[in-house]
């Protein structure tokens, strides 16, 4: 079993490069959350300062929760919406990085 630090260096170095393919299309990250003491579950929120996906990983049941909301003239809050649930077979090689990374292409942020 991986230490949990070894764990928690290659969840960053995903969210680094997930980061790095999403400034090449315009998009940022503006949340991330790891727990890896929770199955490794972590969320992420990324779009652009007026339209955002947060993205919801239960590391337990291999799936996403995914939200949108707007955030008109600067607010600070956003009023979530639920988007979709989707399993991702972690456990048999799926990566949930890449799940976001096509959601976001596929879902552009305006």
């Amino acid at each position: 079993m991986p230490h949990d630090s070894d764990m928690a260096i290659r969840h960053f170095e995903r969210v680094l490069l997930l980061a790095g393919k999403l400034a090449s299309r315009g998009i940022s990250i503006y949340e991330h959350k790891f727990d890896p003491l929770f199955f490794g579950s972590w969320y992420l929120v990324a779009g652009t300062r007026h339209h955002r996906f947060k993205f919801f990983w239960d590391g337990r049941d291999e799936c996403f929760t995914v939200e949108r909301s707007s955030f008109p003239d600067g607010s600070f809050r956003g009023d979530w919406q639920r988007v979709t649930d989707h399993s991702v077979d972690a456990r048999h090689g799926a990566d949930p990085f890449q799940y976001v990374e096509e959601f976001l292409i596929q879902n552009p942020v305006a």
